[in-house]
């Protein structure tokens, strides 16, 4: 995904009011689901820090599609 492509995408998903959740996949064919809006977005890439204190990096080029999550979407 092109980096402006990627950027707009995630701050269309994380200004929606009220929040919906979404699913960010990722070429090698694992999803991250976000259910909350703790992102942080620039530069062609986003991260997050998990539960557990990791940091999460995601780069534009890894990604296939963001999309809305449904009840089943798991993360992987």
């Amino acid at each position: 995904m092109k980096p402006e492509q990627f950027e707009d995408t995630l701050r269309q998903f994380l200004r929606r009011e009220p929040f919906v959740p979404f699913v960010i996949e990722r070429l090698d064919g694992t999803s991250i689901a976000f259910d909350s809006p703790q992102l942080v977005i620039g530069g062609g890439g986003a991260s997050f820090i998990t539960p557990d204190f990791e940091l999460v990096e995601i780069e534009c080029e890894d990604v296939r599609a963001i999309r809305a999550a449904t009840e089943s979407t798991t993360t992987s």
